[in-house]
């Protein structure tokens, strides 16, 4: 059974695989498998890690050129997302703690580099925080102050903020874009219960 684009470039990117030129060949697919190829990675957050493992595998020759020029574009338009973002980040904790917000962040650019070797290999839609309840109204204003504005969420357990943007915020090309919106989340708890079904929140 022929595999999938998908299925060829989970086969390609797998870690364990040793260093050397990759046996997982892309020279079958034609040109709409890797359209939908590109999409499924933007959406999936894999186009960097591909285009990182077929530079380091020396697999060029696979790819087409264009898919390689909209990678490399993408991946240049995102190092400038990303950098600009970190400024952001940096910025809030600083005023967070000035203020002394008691917060812990969560995910995205805390777990550089122990899960992910380069923030600019991924798509960083937004910032997470566990922020103490009584904190809670500081960090508000420090959000609001930083020109993001309040988005309603649906949970009680959630406080949503969005810096808006001038591009999509699609999945595609556009969404790598500094210009792109991303959010602020102050989450009062790690496990949101307002948003489990009712049947995973009854008593036994």
């Amino acid at each position: 059974m022929r595999k999938t684009p998908a299925q060829k470039i989970v086969d390609f990117l797998r870690f364990w695989k040793a260093e050397g030129h990759c046996p997982v060949g892309f020279r079958d697919f034609r040109q709409r498998d890797w359209k939908r190829a590109l999409s499924w990675m933007d959406d999936a957050g894999l186009a960097f890690y591909f285009l990182r493992k077929v530079k380091d595998t020396n697999a060029t020759d696979e790819v087409p050129t264009w898919v390689m020029s909209r990678l490399e574009q993408s991946f240049a338009t995102n190092r400038q997302r990303v950098d600009e973002m970190a400024h952001r980040f940096d910025s809030l904790n600083k005023k967070f703690n000035e203020i002394g917000v008691r917060y812990v962040v969560l995910k995205g650019l805390s777990l550089i580099p122990e899960f992910c070797p380069d923030a600019h290999l991924r798509f960083q839609g937004d910032f997470d925080y566990l922020v103490d309840e009584e904190s809670l109204p500081m960090a508000q204003r420090v959000v609001v102050e930083a020109g993001y504005c309040p988005k309603p969420s649906l949970s009680r357990q959630e406080s949503i903020f969005l810096m808006p943007g001038t591009r999509s915020a699609s999945r595609s090309p556009e969404q790598y874009s500094a210009q792109s919106p991303h959010a602020v989340e102050l989450h009062l708890d790690i496990l949101d219960i307002d948003l489990l079904p009712e049947c995973q929140v009854c008593s036994p």
